[in-house]
């Protein structure tokens, strides 16, 4: 599993996330309003860890 502080994956991937709660679940990053690259799910800091 790659950490937060990673690389991101690429952009409309869909990768496994691991949130700070424990749960695993699926998310993929896109460009949000403002042209920037967030998670299209969960906010950032509540992801931990993810992998392909």
């Amino acid at each position: 599993m790659n950490s937060k502080d990673d690389e991101l994956p690429s952009a409309y991937e869909e990768v496994k996330v691991l949130l700070d709660d424990g749960n695993i679940t699926k998310d993929m990053i896109v460009r949000g309003e403002y042209g920037h690259l967030e998670w299209r799910d969960h906010a950032d800091r509540f992801v931990k860890a993810w992998r392909k």
